[in-house]
C-alpha cells in the first residue's frame, strides 16, 4: 500500500504565503509596539504561541488529504449482449431460421469456448431489448423495441466493476429506442474498450420475409352528402420485387374500385388513391384490402374505418384568372367557415381547364363566383352550364343556386362578358367598353341594402349602418351601362352601383363591380376585419338561397380531420353551433356522448367553449382498439339546432420494432470501428470469440482511498491549546 498526503488549497498559493508571512509578523509587531512585556524570553514565547495558532488556522486552508493507493489483481470483464427484441423473430438467418434461434444456436454450439472464457474473465451473458435485462437470458425474442445505446450505457454504469476487456453484441443492428449507440460508445472509446458485433440476419429482404401490408388508410371522418372524398391507402411490400398487387376499395359494402400496382423493389412503398362518392346520408364503413400472395402473413392485408356522410355544406366555386389580392382575401373569408366548401380554379391553368371541361362540372355546386377572368378563357362546357345552374332547381325543397361576377381589369366589360350568353342573366347591362372609376370610393348601403340580409353586419340595423360608415373606401369600380328594371342596387359609391342583385329563374345573380373589398380585411379595426368576412359569407348564403336568419344548425368535426387513428392518439371533438347568419352560438345548450369500444351505451363528455375556433370542444385519448361512436344534440332559445353523429376507428399501433426488419451491418461496422472492435457475420463468430482469449489479463488494478485530515476534532483541540497557553502566560504576567 502506498500512502501519501496531498494538499488541495482553498486559496491560491501566493495568497496563502502572504497570509503566512502576515501571521508571523503581526504578533511580533503587536508585542513589540505595546512595550508592556520587558522579559525578552516571555515576549518571544507569546509571539511564538500567537503565530503558531494563526499558522495552524491558516494550514486548514491548504486542505491536507491523506491518499492510500491499493493494487489488486482481479480478472478483467467480458460481457456478451444478446438482442431479445421482436425483430430477431425474422426468419432470414441461415437455413431459414429465425434470428433469435440462430443466436441461441451460436451460444449452444460455442458453449465449450464460452466456458473457457468464463474461466479467463469475469464473464457474463445478458439479454437486452429496450434496455439491459437482468436475470437469466430469455430463450425467445420478446421486446417491442431495441435500445443498443441504452444497453451499452447500462453495461458501463452498472455491470463494470473493474477493467472491462470488451463487449460483444449479438444483434441484427436495428436500433430504435433511447440514446444513439455512437453516443453511448464514448466512454468505451476513451477507455479503449472494444465493442465487437456479430450481425444476425440479412440486410436485404428474403423470400421468407415476403409481406404485403396496408400500413395506413387516410380518409376524412365526415364528408358532405353528394360530394366525393379521397381514400389514400399506404401499401408497403417487402421481398416482393416485381410482384403485381391488387388493391380493392369498398364503401358501405359497395365496390368503389380496383387498382393494380407493381412492387418496384424489395422495399416498396406506395400510396394508392380512390375517389369515393358519398351519395347517401349516414355512417358507412370504408374498407381497403390487398390481395394476399402465397406464404405471406395476412393479418395486415386490410384496413377499415368509418366515414360519416352528413348534410351538404355549401359548395362554392371561385374561378379566377390569376392570384390577386381580392381573390386571396375572399378565399380566406370563405375558407374559415366550416359550413362552406370552397373550390378555387384558375382558368389559365391546364389542370384547372381540364377539370372544368369535364361533364357535370357544376353538379352539386351552389354558388359560382367569377373573378378577373375574360369570358373567352372560361371552358365552353362550364359557360354553357351556368344558365341552367342559376335558373333551374331540381327540387323545390333544395336551396337555390347563385352566380356572382366581380370586378377587375379583365372582368365584366373588360373581359367581354357583355357579349356573352351570360349577359342575359346579369342584373345590369354592361357597357360596350369598360369605364373605370378610381380613387377612394366609399361603399354606402342604399335604403334597400340597409335591410338586405347580405349587408347586415350587426344584429341591430343602426349599428350595421354605423359599421358601414367605418369601412375603408374601395379603390376601383366599373360603371355599368344601366341597371335592369328587376334588379336591386344594394351598395353605391356616389352614382355607381357597386353591388347589384336580382332573381333569375329559381336562382339569384349579382354583380360586384369592384375588386378591392380586400381593403376591409386590412383594416386596423377588428370589427371592420370581421365585417369583411361576414359580408362575403352572407352574400354567398344569399346567393344560395340560405338567408333564413332564424334557422341555425349544428354539426360535429374532429381534429385532426381523419377517421382512422392509432391506439393512444389524442383527438379533439368539436361541436359547432351557429345561427342563421352562421355566427357561433356560445350560449347554445349542447350535449355530446361517446360510446367507447366494448362500452354499453354512450357516456357524456364535458364540452368547453373555445373562443378561438368558435365551437364547443371535448378532448379525448383513444385508449381502446375499435370504434368510438359520438352523438350530439344542440338547441338555442328552446329551438333545436339539430343532431349529428360521428364514428372514429382506432387500430392497434404497430410496434416500431417490426416496421423495418432488415439487418443493419453497416451501422454495426461503424460502431465496431469507432471502438477498435470487429464486426463479423454468424460464420465468423467462433473465430471472433477465440480471439478474445488474448484479452484476458490479471493486470493490477489501482484503487485510491482518500480521507480528509483537516476536518478533525483534534485540529480544533490544537488551536484551543495554543490560544489557551498564550492566555495563561499573559495572565501570569499581568497582561490580561
Amino acid at each position: 500500500m502506498d500512502e501519501r498526503i496531498a494538499l488541495e488549497p482553498w486559496l491560491p498559493w501566493p495568497v496563502l504565503m502572504g497570509l503566512a508571512a502576515l501571521a508571523v509578523a503581526a504578533p511580533l509587531w503587536t508585542y513589540r509596539a505595546s512595550g508592556r512585556v520587558e522579559d525578552r524570553r516571555l515576549r518571544h514565547t507569546l509571539v511564538g504561541l500567537r503565530a503558531a495558532a494563526l499558522l495552524a488556522l491558516l494550514a486548514l486552508f491548504t486542505r491536507p488529504i491523506g491518499i492510500a493507493v491499493e493494487e489488486t489483481s482481479d480478472r478483467s470483464q467480458l460481457v456478451v449482449l444478446v438482442d431479445r427484441s421482436r425483430s430477431m423473430r425474422t426468419p432470414d438467418a441461415p437455413g431459414g431460421m429465425r434470428r433469435d434461434e440462430a443466436a441461441n444456436g451460436l451460444l449452444r454450439a460455442e458453449k465449450p469456448l464460452l466456458d473457457e472464457l468464463a474461466k479467463l474473465f469475469a464473464f457474463e451473458v445478458c439479454g437486452f431489448g429496450e434496455t439491459l435485462e437482468d436475470g437469466p437470458l430469455r430463450p425467445e425474442a420478446h421486446a417491442d423495441a431495441t435500445g443498443i445505446g441504452p444497453a451499452l450505457e447500462d453495461v458501463w454504469r452498472r455491470k463494470r466493476t473493474g477493467r472491462l476487456a470488451a463487449v460483444v453484441l449479438v444483434t441484427d443492428g436495428i436500433h430504435n429506442k433511447g440514446v444513439a449507440p455512437r453516443d453511448a460508445a464514448r466512454p468505451y472509446v476513451q477507455a479503449r474498450t472494444p465493442i465487437h458485433a456479430i450481425v444476425v440476419g440479412s440486410s436485404r429482404p428474403t423470400a421468407a420475409m415476403r409481406d404485403l401490408a396496408l400500413t395506413d388508410l387516410g380518409a376524412p371522418a365526415s364528408v358532405d352528402q353528394g360530394n366525393s372524398f379521397e381514400a389514400r391507402a399506404t401499401i408497403e411490400a417487402t421481398a416482393a420485387n416485381g410482384q403485381a398487387i391488387k388493391v380493392t376499395c369498398k364503401f358501405g359494402g359497395q365496390l368503389v374500385g380496383i387498382k393494380h400496382v407493381v412492387a418496384a423493389s424489395d422495399r416498396h412503398a406506395e400510396v394508392v388513391s380512390f375517389d369515393v362518392p358519398a351519395r347517401t346520408k349516414g355512417v358507412f364503413p370504408l374498407e381497403v384490402e390487398v390481395a394476399p400472395v402465397p406464404g405471406e402473413p395476412t393479418h395486415n392485408n386490410a384496413l377499415r374505418t368509418e366515414v360519416s356522410v352528413t348534410s351538404r355544406k355549401l359548395q362554392v366555386l371561385l374561378l379566377e384568372g390569376a392570384m390577386r389580392w381580392e381573390a386571396t382575401f375572399l378565399r380566406r373569408a370563405l375558407a374559415e367557415d366550416p359550413a362552406i366548401s370552397l373550390v378555387v380554379g384558375y382558368a389559365q391553368d391546364p389542370l384547372t381547364q381540364a377539370e372544368l371541361a369535364r361533364p357535370g362540372v357544376l353538379e352539386g355546386m351552389d354558388v359560382v363566383i367569377v373573378g378577373d377572368v375574360p369570358f373567352a378563357h372560361v371552358p365552353p362546357r362550364l359557360a354553357a352550364s351556368l344558365p341552367d345552374l342559376v335558373a333551374r332547381r331540381e327540387d323545390a325543397a333544395v336551396s337555390g343556386r347563385g352566380l356572382l361576377l366581380t370586378g377587375g381589369s379583365r372582368a365584366l366589360s373588360g373581359g367581354g362578358w357583355q357579349r356573352s350568353p351570360i349577359a342575359a342573366l346579369l342584373p345590369v347591362v354592361l357597357a360596350d367598353a369598360p369605364a373605370f372609376a378610381e380613387g377612394e370610393l366609399a361603399a354606402v348601403p342604399t335604403h334597400e341594402g340597409q335591410a338586405h340580409y347580405a349587408l347586415q353586419l350587426a344584429k341591430d340595423r343602426a349599428e350595421s349602418i354605423a359599421l358601414w360608415a367605418r369601412m375603408p373606401p374601395l379603390l376601383d369600380a366599373e360603371r355599368p351601362a344601366r341597371t335592369k328594371p328587376t334588379a336591386s342596387v344594394l351598395l353605391r359609391a356616389g352614382e355607381i352601383g357597386l353591388l347589384t342583385t336580382a332573381a333569375y329563374g329559381r336562382g339569384r345573380v349579382g354583380v360586384l363591380a369592384s375588386a378591392s373589398t380586400w381593403r376591409w380585411s386590412m383594416s386596423d379595426v377588428p370589427d371592420v376585419r370581421r365585417a369583411h368576412r361576414l359580408f362575403w359569407r352572407q352574400l354567398v348564403l344569399w346567393l344560395a338561397g340560405r338567408d333564413d336568419a332564424e334557422q341555425g344548425r349544428m354539426w360535429l368535426s374532429v381534429d385532426p380531420s381523419q377517421g382512422l387513428f392509432l391506439r393512444g392518439d389524442s383527438v379533439a371533438i368539436r361541436l359547432h353551433a351557429v345561427d342563421g347568419r352562421w355566427q357561433p352560438l356560445p350560449t347554445a345548450t349542447v350535449a355530446l356522448t361517446c360510446e367507447a369500444p366494448g362500452g354499453a351505451g354512450g357516456a357524456p363528455l364535458a364540452l368547453a367553449w373555445d373562443e378561438a375556433i368558435g365551437a364547443f370542444v371535448a378532448k379525448l385519448d383513444l385508449e381502446r382498439v375499435g370504434e368510438y361512436r359520438f352523438a350530439a344534440t344542440a338547441e338555442h332559445g328552446g329551438k333545436p339546432l339539430g343532431e349529428d353523429a360521428l364514428v372514429l376507428s382506432v387500430r392497434q399501433r404497430d410496434p416500431i420494432e417490426t416496421a423495418h426488419t432488415n439487418a443493419r451491418p453497416d451501422e454495426l461496422a461503424a460502431l465496431a470501428q469507432r471502438t477498435r472492435g470487429r464486426m463479423v457475420e454468424l460464420a465468423g463468430a467462433p473465430a471472433l470469440l477465440r480471439s478474445l482469449r488474448e484479452l484476458a489479463t490479471t493486470q493490477p488494478q489501482r484503487f485510491e482511498r482518500r480521507r480528509e485530515l483537516w476536518d478533525k476534532d483534534w485540529v480544533l483541540f490544537v488551536l484551543a491549546l495554543l490560544l489557551g497557553a498564550e492566555w495563561l502566560l499573559r495572565k501570569r504576567a499581568g497582561l490580561s
